[in-house]
């Protein structure tokens, strides 16, 4: 019976919304001509990886195809932020196909996770999201510069999504816990999220995720050595433990970045490095300045619990996601894409007035550093709106039927 619902579910979201998932189309022409340099980050921790060798250390110039532009370069460390567990579990497995190919099944994977979170959030609703909704969000600057840097956000948001989903079920917190540990293994920020769970005192979820999380970051460590996660902490906390130091040589081999971000590689020449809509953070704190970004980020999130409290709990949940990018010091626009959930499920309850406001963060321009903060502060007015009757009546269609 549950395997035909499925069917069910999947034929009707294919019959209502894959018409609206074409622009896909303009991916394809996207990631060909771009080289992907946080991808490329990725994919070469992943060939270290492999070989046994520290994935946060650059080795170009021992192996000039470990080559990362513009995160790596010419510095003793490769660009490389992401936890151990992730250059093992997730990378390796690109690292064993050449990079072009590489940057094609990994683009490929993150539309298809887009789409299942799109599925995920329509399903809930009772398939109530609009048509338009998936297609503005699928055009937005963050997916755009997602593709265009070939970053894993939105496979890190849908874990976090998916975990929600069965947390709610009561019976799968063991589960729900697993996912969202994946998710903090993969890229740190959603740890934040064990905010949430604490404010609701859900304190097996919060337990079990600390377990695994804690389990999964000290898996590799028999394979890596402890100076592995030495340079990881460096890398994370430079002011405080110092850079990252090699003594491995150092030789790009003629490969650079040249005129127009055009990147020279020995695996391949004329892509772009990255294109301008992928170019801002998403706010205005400096990112040099993280302990000033975690000290605002814990008060705003304290103001959102408050302005969210007497929302549904999915309100909550898909707008608490958004303190992830905001609690991250070199978050780009892609990070925004913590912001879709929430976009899309609330787009079959807003008004016109209210449609405007919930996509002015998908696309303010970039280059104002002022997306991520829009974001909040929609949350913020949306969730008043959601309360006050005054404001209801022009943010929503009548009383909000919200799941």
């Amino acid at each position: 019976m549950t395997a035909q619902l499925w069917r069910k579910d999947i034929s009707l979201f294919c019959g209502k919304y894959l018409m609206y998932f074409l622009p896909i189309m303009f991916f394809g022409y996207l990631m060909l001509d771009s080289y992907q340099v946080d991808f490329r980050a990725m994919y070469v921790s992943g060939k270290a990886a492999l070989l046994g060798w520290d994935p946060y250390l650059n080795h170009v110039g021992v192996r000039p195809d470990f080559y990362a532009p513009l995160n790596g370069d010419d510095d003793p460390g490769s660009g490389y932020r992401y936890p151990p567990f992730a250059a093992i579990f997730l990378f390796i497995p690109f690292s064993l196909l050449p990079y072009l190919t590489a940057k094609v099944v990994f683009t490929v994977l993150m539309v298809v996770v887009f789409g299942m979170l799109c599925f995920f959030v329509a399903r809930r609703s009772d398939f109530k999201t609009p048509e338009s909704a998936i297609l503005f969000a699928l055009v937005s600057f963050p997916m755009l510069a997602l593709i265009d840097r070939g970053q894993i956000d939105i496979f890190v948001t849908y874990l976090a999504v998916l975990s929600f989903g069965f947390w709610q079920q009561r019976q799968q917190t063991l589960l729900a816990a697993f996912l969202l540990a994946i998710a903090v293994m993969t890229k740190l920020f959603p740890i934040v999220l064990l905010s949430f769970y604490c404010f609701r005192r859900q304190w097996r979820m919060v337990s079990y995720t600390l377990m695994w999380a804690i389990g999964l970051f000290l898996l590799p460590l028999p394979y890596f050595g402890r100076s592995t996660y030495e340079n990881f902490f460096k890398q994370l906390l430079p002011d405080r433990l110092g850079e990252v130091t090699s003594n491995l040589p150092m030789d790009l081999h003629g490969q650079g970045v040249g005129p127009y971000r055009i990147v020279q590689s020995i695996e391949t020449t004329g892509l772009s490095s990255m294109k301008d809509f992928g170019n801002g953070y998403m706010t205005q704190i400096p990112p040099h300045h993280p302990w000033t970004l975690i000290l605002v980020g814990l008060l705003l999130s304290v103001l959102l619990l408050i302005a969210t409290h007497r929302c549904p709990t999915d309100f909550q949940f898909y707008a608490f996601l958004n303190m992830v990018f905001l609690f991250n010091p070199i978050a780009w626009i892609m990070g925004l894409v913590w912001y879709i959930p929430f976009f899309l499920y609330l787009s079959s309850s807003v008004s016109k007035v209210g449609l405007w406001l919930l996509l002015l963060p998908l696309f303010l321009p970039p280059f104002l550093n002022a997306n991520g903060i829009a974001a909040y502060v929609m949350c913020i007015v949306l969730a008043l709106g959601w309360q006050i009757p005054s404001w209801q009546k022009v943010l929503f269609r009548g009383q909000p039927a919200l799941p």
